[in-house]
């Protein structure tokens, strides 16, 4: 009876034991690399003049609304993505795809993926990619020109501009280093007198375009610039 109580207090140390070790085990890190593509999906369109976002932050996510997001990108002069969103950024030239590629690598940095609690966890899967390019600041988030609009700051009341679905999603594990190629088409003739579009109507466009934005121009003509979705495919992990 003496011998069976001594081997189940052995074994009871011997799984505690291994549950300390799990608890206080590193969690493992991963890098993720944006890059626009450099391809004819950053074509300038028939009448568009330029356009230009306001980055802030750039998030992986597992629900396109989630809040439990993981950090890939910062405005570099931003400490933390809460303090990014208030505050103002430049503005990226989205035509100009080497010179947005270096300010999105420039700071690129491992990050975990998951906390030093209980059981972190050696990898984990993200199904979208998130952009921020507005907060609490007045800054607007596009600038675009086309038409006879030489510099249309458009008005929005969204501040979560894009969410892009990978498929398949993006599983990263311990020492990941994955390559997310993102892709703008602005090819067609994007732009259109506001006229175009009747009262209460959305215009018919040959174009995917999550929403449209409107400024006058020079001329005090408003003009319309349909925006196209950003696409991401992950082209190595």
């Amino acid at each position: 009876m003496r011998v069976l109580l001594m081997v189940l207090i052995s074994l009871q140390i011997v799984i505690v034991g291994c549950g300390d070790e799990d608890k206080d085990k590193d969690p493992a890190t991963a890098k993720a690399t944006l890059r626009f593509s450099e391809e004819a999906a950053l074509t300038l369109a028939n009448s568009l003049g330029g356009f230009a976002l306001t980055l802030k932050t750039i998030q992986l996510v597992n629900d396109v609304n989630g809040k439990d997001a993981t950090n890939i990108w910062l405005f570099p002069e931003c400490t933390d993505s809460a303090k990014c969103v208030d505050s103002e950024t430049d503005y990226y030239d989205m035509i100009d795809v080497e010179a947005v590629n270096a300010v999105l690598n420039s700071e690129a940095g491992d990050f975990d993926l998951g906390s030093g609690g209980d059981a972190p966890p050696d990898s984990m899967t993200f199904k979208y990619v998130r952009f921020y390019t507005c907060g609490k600041s007045a800054q607007k988030p596009i600038k675009w020109s086309g038409g006879s609009v030489v510099d249309g700051l458009a008005d929005s009341n969204f501040c979560v501009y894009d969410s892009v679905e990978m498929s398949p999603p993006l599983t990263l594990s311990d020492g990941s280093n994955a390559i997310i190629e993102l892709s703008y088409d602005l090819t067609g003739d994007r732009v259109f007198l506001g006229s175009e579009i009747e009262a209460g109507k959305t215009r018919a466009s040959d174009y995917d375009t999550k929403f449209t934005v409107c400024s006058k121009g020079s001329d005090d003509i408003q003009w319309c610039f349909d925006v196209p979705p950003i696409s991401a495919a992950v082209i190595s992990e």
